[in-house]
């Protein structure tokens, strides 16, 4: 998803990630062809002031997505309804 925002509208993404979340997005990086740009257990204030810069919010349903959601920036939430069914990936 992030390469074709990318490509197709010039949207860079960064990944927000706990700490303990960070080795997924290790493995996910493996397979982009970029370093993907991320903030790792930054502070909300400063995950709010990022999220403020955004032009669409596409995450999980989180606390960062209804900071998105109220400061109007459009929200895509990806849900899954078996967290172990997807868990590996």
């Amino acid at each position: 998803m992030a390469a074709y925002l990318k490509n197709k509208y010039d949207l860079p993404s960064v990944f927000l990630c706990m700490r303990e979340e960070e080795e997924v997005l290790n493995e996910v990086e493996k397979s982009a062809s970029w370093p993907l740009p991320r903030a790792v257990d930054w502070p909300l204030q400063d995950v709010m002031a990022l999220i403020s810069g955004a032009k669409i919010f596409l995450g999980n349903d989180s606390g960062p997505a209804h900071v998105a959601a109220a400061a109007r920036i459009p929200v895509a939430l990806v849900e899954f309804d078996n967290l172990e069914a997807v868990a590996s990936y």
